[in-house]
């Protein structure tokens, strides 16, 4: 029997490998472990548009009197209760001819407030909601399926969870 000095390394050497094995998305087989729970990330424009230091047409901080005023979306995001998230479940192609009768909706509630575009998984760089999308969406399932679906449930959670309207019950 080798000496505990000798066992400890290999024991080490054992749980890197396992580590390597289950992946980011944490499961063995490479599919997606489900997640626990869906963060809701929101953004403060006004923040994020007192840094603007130029204007292009898909940055909303620069719409003047029509820039958001309230709290926006960022993301709905699958999270794991230990601290950790998936990301790039798998290749998606976004078309924003999907979610075409959202955007009015997207585009108040949840703008880009940058020049320039996003990156993403596996398409380079595209639209900030193909990087949520992309990022995110793909990792939603059981709950969220497509792209439509990811869009539709995060403007449904936002309206139902406003932090921006004052409860008076």
């Amino acid at each position: 029997m080798a000496s505990l000095s000798a066992q400890i390394p290999l024991c080490l050497a054992l749980m890197m490998a396992a580590c390597l094995m289950i992946g980011i998305n944490g499961s063995i087989d490479g599919a997606q472990r489900e997640f626990d729970y869906f963060a809701l990330s929101l953004q403060w424009p006004g923040t994020i548009c007192h840094k603007t230091r130029h204007c292009c047409s898909s940055n909303a901080c620069c719409r003047g009197s029509n820039s958001p005023t309230e709290f926006t979306i960022h993301g709905l995001w699958p999270d794991y209760n230990d601290g950790t998230w998936p990301s790039c479940c798998y290749r998606s192609q976004f078309d924003v001819k999907e979610i075409s009768t959202l955007l009015d909706a997207l585009e108040k509630y949840w703008p880009s407030l940058y020049c320039g575009k996003s990156s993403t998984c596996f398409s380079g760089k595209g639209l900030f909601w193909a990087h949520e999308v992309d990022i995110h969406g793909t990792c939603s399932s059981p709950v969220i399926r497509d792209e439509y679906s990811y869009f539709i449930t995060t403007l449904n959670v936002y309206f139902k969870y406003n932090v921006t309207v004052k409860n008076t019950e």
